[in-house]
């Protein structure tokens, strides 16, 4: 399991500059599928959706959540605010709005 953790977390932070959608962006969905990736609530459904959708066949599941809001963890949250994330230019409105809206008063 934690062969799994830190691909995942290094896919997640070097993912925020992508947009969402329901895709496969890892070459490791097959690997990640049987390590329950699909089902590991410790990721929301959006990041798991983004990374492996099509493999967890998830393209189709609602989240029932805005895309506004703190999807990432408070502390990467804190991390992310103190190095500009907030008001940079290299991630998109909606990407910054996804991770971390609220901690941004983006919402």
């Amino acid at each position: 399991m934690a062969r799994l953790i830190l691909p995942v977390f290094i896919v997640a932070f070097a993912g925020v500059a992508m947009v969402f959608g329901c895709s496969d962006l890892s070459s490791s969905c097959s690997y990640w599928q049987v390590n329950f990736f699909c089902n590991n609530t410790n990721y929301t459904l959006a990041q798991r959706q983004k990374y492996c959708g099509v493999t967890c066949n998830l393209c189709n599941a609602t989240t029932g959540n805005s895309t506004c809001g703190d999807n990432a963890s408070s502390a990467s949250c804190t991390a992310w605010i103190a190095n500009g994330f907030c008001s940079s230019s290299f991630y998109s409105l909606s990407t910054r709005q996804l991770y971390c809206g609220t901690s941004c008063s983006l919402c």
